[in-house]
């Protein structure tokens, strides 16, 4: 989304499972992998990142630029399994100026869908592009 957002070669944007900053992101894994409960995990998960990432402490959230997107069609993929990146998604689907389209998909990761999952998700973005 970033790259779109300073793109004009970008006509059209799938946006899958989104986070307005990389930082909500580290949160959510953490907590996934149940080490979010141990005193100071979450922090040190997120100052490890901001170290490992320290060129990018300045960078906006993806929000920050998102009017830029005005006129540009985007499809949102709002996952139903994560409540926390379903809100993130929805978050920045609200945020998004028009055209926009959200669809709510039964789970978030690519990988683990079912083939007739993984079938109805490549139909649902393909026919968004034509």
């Amino acid at each position: 989304m970033r790259e779109a957002e300073s793109d004009k070669r970008v006509k059209a944007l799938v946006l899958d499972s989104i986070y307005d900053e990389p930082k909500e992101m580290v949160k959510v894994e953490v907590a996934k992998t149940g080490l979010g409960g141990f005193p100071f995990m979450v922090r040190s998960a997120e100052m490890s990142f901001d170290w490992l990432n320290y060129e990018h402490r300045q960078d906006p959230p993806l929000s920050a630029r998102i009017s830029s997107l005005n006129g540009v069609p985007k499809l949102f993929l709002q996952p139903a399994d994560d409540q926390q990146l379903g809100d993130s998604t929805r978050r920045l689907f609200i945020k998004a100026p028009e055209p926009k389209e959200i669809a709510a998909l039964p789970h978030g990761n690519y990988v683990a869908l079912s083939e007739e999952e993984k079938h109805l998700y490549e139909n649902r973005v393909v026919s968004f592009f034509l």
